[in-house]
């Protein structure tokens, strides 16, 4: 590794401990995070479905059975909806990259 590049990542390291750094970094997940559900449609229906299968499961365990079959039901569209987008996503990026 030469020196100059030494140097820089010694830079980085030290703006990295700074009050500055670490709100670049919060900036860069976040950006990372924003990018992810552009480039993923369907992630946050997938999310929901997550979220409301376990509804489901905790309320069918309390023995509310007619609201554990109504939320399971909301979860299976979210579900499809999730899958459809994110064919439609892969096909896009496919098709982008010339592949």
């Amino acid at each position: 590794m030469s020196e100059t590049n030494k140097y820089k990542i010694k830079v980085k390291i030290k703006s990295i401990k700074t009050k500055k750094g670490k709100e670049q970094i919060k900036d860069l997940k976040k950006n990372n995070l924003v990018n992810y559900f552009k480039g993923n449609l369907g992630a946050p229906f997938i999310i929901t479905f997550i979220v409301l299968s376990l509804v489901s499961a905790v309320s069918f365990s309390l023995r509310m059975e007619s609201l554990a079959d109504s939320v399971m039901i909301y979860a299976y569209y979210s579900l499809v909806i999730g899958i459809i987008l994110q064919t439609l996503s892969y096909i896009r990026e496919k098709k982008q990259h010339g592949r």
